[in-house]
């Protein structure tokens, strides 16, 4: 086994470097490297068995014992001890949380709690032990497996082989239905969905002990062979979005990991001393790692030195934990050190851990109340269907006496509002329909953006997506601006209001949004971080969730903001309308005049916007009409005044209309020999009685009214006259 120690050292710190890495939020795909790990761990118990002649069952759950468990055993209480000093941390499920990762099934609780990995700060500082919770069940199971597979092999080498891949087969089809179903928590956290990895190292294990390796004479071909499969695995932890192609990308990094096993057992050179303690420290580094970032995250240190002081304090507690659990010969001394030491921090862990309080009823109060919302929304989209059509509903109220802000509630009332959100806004829905009656809401436990943008797309697709939209997708998983980029193309010119969160997986999320936000007119902040800011009674012990007056105050700040959005974009609107309707009332012309006027309607053109009006004017009556008409804002746009001398309008009176008239464009036809010449500055003057001195064919033979001639030539200058005001 020693001889292939180096490469398997390389492989080992360089998984545990894509975790930690991953952790730190700078590897999105180094989650993967889990499957290494998994891989590792069959390969290593097989071979660890294989050298030995028979196998001691009591000596393997011994070593595996002192490897694997001691050292989880101080890490929790280790981490538990350190919350004295972040009193800030809320972690609701400490009780039953640390009993399931001592206890071997951590896996199956997260399942059970429908805790999402991908969403990582949410949980607590154990969201990762549900690795080490499979291990021990495997370590466990394994020489249950490992008896009748050698006894197997004993009668054909292909056996077992054969055993194993058929076992390795189910695991991948289970993981990958799961995965494709959606449920990938359970694909993810299976016990039997995730074997596939350990199972194949299992497997790679009895494949190199009945089907020798050959002899690679090249080493540096060998050595070139595991160089390019990093790479390629370092590419896959890059680039790989755990939100994409899930399932196909963990098969894969499954495969690559057995190849570089392969090489790995190839070579022939040892470790050097420093790469071997390196890679002996992993185990510790994995367990320790998580529960110092994920506590130093809570305080108020600059992010950079969040994290570097988790790591140095890894580094040392690892160090510590190796002393502790591996005997050390030339170091009694140390080792005793590190063993009070700890054994110290143990028993004040196991005091915190003894002392803590319970909060499940607390949390089982919360789950009942999200089921009952749940089973209120399906019966309220079961009863309404979405109108997107319909008359404008801000139209209705152009003309109402009530405030802008009253007037805003009433459209919100019959508005198509769209909910999406997670458990936050879940929590919230039966105050909501109090206020919002005819909302859709589609909540779910833990759902994060990329989930809630696939139900907007769904209803979207089906006709659905009402407008305004409410989005409460910030507390789970991180920021990704491509995602926001896609969220905004599938909402298009709808009203969005994005619920900001209160302990947020990624601390960043928030203002990385508003950012994003500031560049889109169409998103409005719901600002829930800032406004329940110094009211710890708003909600649960895990501070994200609320409680009594904090599910009235988080409605009611989505709500003010949406009445103040709406109420603004109602301002607008009204604004609009008054300024289409003061367009079209300046388009009109308005032809006032008496029997003058009624030879000419066969001349005029048949345009909507022209109105002709004509009655036996006097003074008093055309003043009556067009002031109530200005007072109104009826009045059109352009004025066509044509009187005769039956009217009796004199120069005076004209003054006096036109003074009522002031602001618009005047047409004035005169037909009398009235001189007006003083008024041509306020109105344009058409003087037909000048035409009809010069030429008396354009008159009846009473010499008094236009004959057909003079109206045709009548109604050429007043098109004219239009056509030239006009332009």
């Amino acid at each position: 086994m020693k001889k292939y120690l180096r490469r398997i050292d390389i492989l080992k710190i360089f998984s545990c470097a894509a975790v930690l890495l991953y952790h730190l939020g700078l590897l999105k795909g180094g989650y993967l490297a889990v499957c290494t790990f998994f891989v590792l761990s069959g390969y290593s118990a097989v071979r660890s068995l294989q050298i030995k002649k028979t196998v001691s069952w009591k000596d393997h759950y011994r070593r595996r014992a002192q490897r694997l468990y001691l050292p989880l055993l101080l890490s929790v209480l280790l981490s538990i001890g350190l919350l004295v000093f972040f009193p800030q941390v809320r972690w609701l499920n400490l009780r039953s949380e640390t009993l399931s990762v001592l206890f071997g099934y951590n896996n199956l609780w997260q399942i059970r709690a429908k805790s999402d990995y991908f969403a990582r700060a949410a949980a607590s500082p154990f969201v990762h032990f549900w690795y080490i919770a499979i291990l021990l069940q495997y370590e466990l199971l394994f020489p249950f497996l490992y008896v009748p597979l050698k006894r197997l092999g004993r009668r054909s080498k292909a056996l077992p082989c054969l055993l194993l891949i058929i076992l390795i087969l189910c695991s991948a089809l289970r993981f990958t239905l799961l995965s494709l179903d959606g449920e990938i928590t359970k694909a993810y956290y299976g016990t039997f969905s995730r074997s596939f990895a350990y199972l194949g190292g299992i497997l790679l294990g009895f494949t190199h002990r009945y089907y020798p390796l050959p002899v690679v004479k090249d080493q540096r071909v060998c050595r070139h062979g595991f160089s390019l499969l990093l790479a390629v695995m370092t590419g896959m932890f890059l680039f790989c979005d755990p939100e994409i192609l899930f399932a196909p990308m963990m098969l894969l990094a499954t495969f690559f990991s057995l190849r570089l096993m392969d090489h790995a057992a190839a070579e022939e050179a040892k470790s050097t001393p420093l790469l071997h303690t390196i890679a002996s420290l992993t185990y510790e580094i994995y367990l320790l790692h998580y529960p110092f970032l994920y506590l130093l995250a809570s305080s108020e240190l600059p992010a950079i030195l969040q994290k570097s002081l988790a790591l140095l304090l890894t580094a040392v507690l690892a160090l510590l934990l190796h002393a502790l659990c591996r005997p050390l010969k030339r170091f009694f001394l140390l080792q005793l050190g590190c063993t009070l030491l700890l054994t110290v921090a143990a028993l004040f862990g196991m005091k915190s851990y003894a002392s803590a309080e319970d909060y499940r009823a607390e949390m089982t109060s919360l789950q009942e109340k999200l089921e009952a919302n749940k089973k209120l929304i399906e019966e309220r989209n079961r009863e309404r269907e979405i109108t997107l059509e319909g008359e404008d509903r801000m139209a209705a109220y152009l003309d109402s006496e009530l405030s802008d802000e009253e007037i805003a509630a009433e459209i919100l009332k019959t508005s198509p509002v769209t909910a999406i959100g997670d458990s936050i806004l879940l929590d919230a829905v039966d105050r909501f329909y109090e206020i919002l009656p005819d909302s859709y809401f589609d909540c779910e436990i833990s759902r994060n953006l990329y989930a809630g943008e696939k139900i907007l797309q769904q209803l979207k697709d089906e006709g659905r997506l009402g407008d305004p939209l409410i989005l409460c997708l910030a507390t789970n998983g991180d920021f990704s601006r491509k995602r926001c980029e896609e969220l905004l193309e599938i909402t298009e010119d709808r009203t969005v209001f994005w619920v900001n969160a209160v302990g947020a997986d990624d601390p960043r999320y928030n203002a990385r949004f508003a950012e994003f936000a500031a560049e889109h007119p169409s998103i409005h902040i719901v600002d829930w971080e800032q406004a329940s800011k110094g009211h710890p009674e708003y909600f649960y012990y895990d501070g994200i969730h609320v409680i009594g007056a904090g599910v009235a105050a988080f409605r009611d700040t989505i709500y003010q903001e949406m009445l103040k959005v709406t109420a603004e974009e109602f301002r607008q609107y009204r604004s609009e309308a008054a300024e289409r309707a003061e367009t079209l009332r300046r388009e009109k012309i308005g032809i006032y005049g008496n029997e003058a006027l009624a030879g000419l309607y066969e001349y005029l053109p048949d345009d909507p916007k022209i109105g002709i009006f004509t009655a036996d004017y006097d003074f008093s009556m055309l003043q009556k009409e067009l002031s109530a008409k200005k007072e109104a804002g009826e009045l059109e746009g352009t004025v066509v005044l044509l009187l005769d001398q039956e009217a009796g309008f004199s120069a005076a009176d004209y003054r006096k209309i036109l003074e009522i008239c002031e602001g618009e464009r005047i047409i004035l036809c005169k037909l009398t020999d009235s001189d007006l010449s003083s008024l041509s500055e306020k109105a344009k003057i058409l003087d037909i009685h000048h035409l009809c001195e010069e030429d008396p064919s354009l008159l009846h033979s009473d010499h008094l009214h236009l004959n057909e001639k003079g109206n045709e030539v009548l109604a050429q200058l007043l098109k004219e006259a239009l056509t030239n005001e006009g332009s």
